[in-house]
């Protein structure tokens, strides 16, 4: 598990240094540890991914220590499929949606832990998103965040990533025309 640890931790920090962007090193630690357990196989059941709003609602029906920890569940499998697998959160509700879902369930878990890790991620979804879908790309299960996804993540969290990134596909004048 020490190499694939090393392996995630060298994608994200490459991803970091491409974007100028920093996370909190516990953010990070926490990033590093969610990939390292979707890269076991026996944590994904690839033909039983669970919806959203089933998460959802063992999150809400809930109590103690199962809500928080399904809340947590939640935002992980949003903020994963988000940044490894864009192309799927495409067709299973669209990216506005896993962000929406994602954020919500962070914050809700951070309510119920008082846990700044999961208050991070919920302020830093997006960004982390971008990081995930960078760090995928340099992978061989990676699919690059389409215009208008990186369109939707700068809508709902305007940021210097999502900026440059837009920017490199020169898309800076649409969204220069949809701010004005």
């Amino acid at each position: 598990m020490h190499v694939l640890r090393s392996y995630f931790e060298e994608l994200i920090t490459s991803a970091q240094n491409d974007n100028s962007l920093s996370i909190d090193p516990l953010t990070k630690i926490y990033v590093v540890n969610l990939l390292c357990d979707y890269a076991r196989i026996e944590n994904i059941d690839a033909g039983n991914i669970p919806t959203l709003v089933s998460l959802y609602s063992e999150a809400v029906n809930s109590t103690g220590t199962v809500k928080s920890n399904s809340y947590r569940k939640l935002g992980d499998i949003a903020l994963f499929l988000s940044g490894f697998y864009s192309q799927y959160v495409e067709i299973s509700g669209g990216l506005s949606y896993y962000i929406d879902m994602g954020i919500s369930a962070y914050q809700q878990a951070y309510y119920l832990t008082n846990n700044n890790v999961l208050q991070n991620l919920s302020n830093d979804f997006c960004s982390v998103i971008v990081l995930l879908n960078d760090a995928s790309c340099l992978t061989s299960i990676g699919a690059k965040l389409t215009l208008t996804q990186l369109l939707d993540i700068h809508e709902k969290s305007p940021s210097i990533i999502s900026w440059k990134k837009l920017s490199r596909l020169r898309a800076a004048p649409i969204l220069q025309s949809v701010i004005e």
